[in-house]
């Protein structure tokens, strides 16, 4: 059911695979979502967090980052 929902989203099949094995090692994911300036702000937030990666996602008219952290 997660896969679906950020599949809706604008987010990749092959990250939406990697993403969910990151969540069943125990690692979380965060999701921001908005116009391409506030995901530019929580992309350069989340990126000050040493996360292990982060994933910048462009749907139709708005812009999902992603994190995936221990």
């Amino acid at each position: 059911m997660l896969g679906a929902g950020l599949y809706s989203i604008g987010i990749p099949k092959d990250r939406v695979v990697k993403y969910e094995l990151a969540l069943k090692s125990d690692k979380f994911l965060v999701l921001a979502h908005g116009t391409t300036d506030e995901v530019a702000k929580a992309k350069e937030i989340m990126q000050s967090t040493r996360p292990v990666e982060v994933g910048l996602h462009a749907a139709e008219r708005t812009q999902s980052a992603a994190m995936s952290a221990r």
